[in-house]
């Protein structure tokens, strides 16, 4: 039970983190770090699903 909350609280840091990494690289205009970004948040969705359906 512990490691499924865990593995949902580091997806979602990850996400937090990825949608940070786009937003700046956005605002920057640097789209290929926006692009990483936006890849690093689908990955945490990714393992939050698969945390919760596990």
């Amino acid at each position: 039970m512990i490691e499924t909350q865990l593995a949902t609280v580091a997806a979602a840091v990850t996400i937090v983190g990825g949608a940070i990494v786009a937003l700046s690289g956005h605002f920057q205009r640097r789209y290929i770090r926006a692009g990483f970004g936006i890849i690093i948040v689908v990955v945490g969705a990714v393992v939050m699903q698969a945390g919760v359906w596990s």
